[in-house]
């Protein structure tokens, strides 16, 4: 049995299909159900929070290297664009070079990622000043020693990553 939706002078105005799913709705609406939402949950966040989440994409207060960062991952973002759009025409040794560079660019990306979210959240200086106090006059702390231990272990991986992708280039 299906459903017949009719005007007020009889005529059949639109055939309901049985398995069409209701909530193919229109991309306004999906907007506007997008926007409600995020206005309710706004209601409940305190207005310093959105402050400093607007003041965090401020470009003009970002530090340097922030920038530097940014460049970076767009070149990366481009080079996957690449490599994906490319994919099928690769041979055997280009598909092993871009699976080199997908490592390195994702190990870099991740200590990127980890490096501003540590500046952000105001961490970055509990791990570089004890370690520029041990490296710099010799005050030991346990700190300074975790510190260390986690810059070797992020730099470790990146020179291994960087290295495999560009034995790539020079291997006949």
């Amino acid at each position: 049995m299906t459903s017949e939706i009719r005007n007020l002078k009889g005529e059949i105005v639109s055939d309901r299909d049985p398995d069409e799913k209701w909530y193919q709705l229109s991309a306004s609406t999906w907007l506007l159900i997008g926007g409600l939402i995020l206005f309710n949950i706004g209601c409940f966040l305190s207005p310093n929070l959105i402050d400093d989440i607007f003041r965090l994409l401020d470009v003009r207060l970002w530090p340097w290297w922030y920038l530097m960062f940014l460049v970076i991952f767009v070149a990366f973002t481009v080079k996957w664009f690449f490599i994906y759009r490319n994919r099928d025409d690769y041979d055997e040794l280009e598909t092993e070079a871009a699976k080199r560079f997908n490592r390195m660019a994702v190990s870099v990306t991740i200590v990127m990622a980890i490096l501003v979210l540590l500046n952000v959240t105001q961490l970055f200086g509990f791990f570089y000043y004890p370690l520029t106090r041990w490296l710099g006059f010799g005050d030991f702390t346990w700190v300074a020693v975790l510190s260390f231990v986690l810059v070797f272990c992020a730099i470790v991986p990146i020179i291994y990553f960087v290295k495999e992708w560009l034995v790539t280039f020079v291997s006949p």
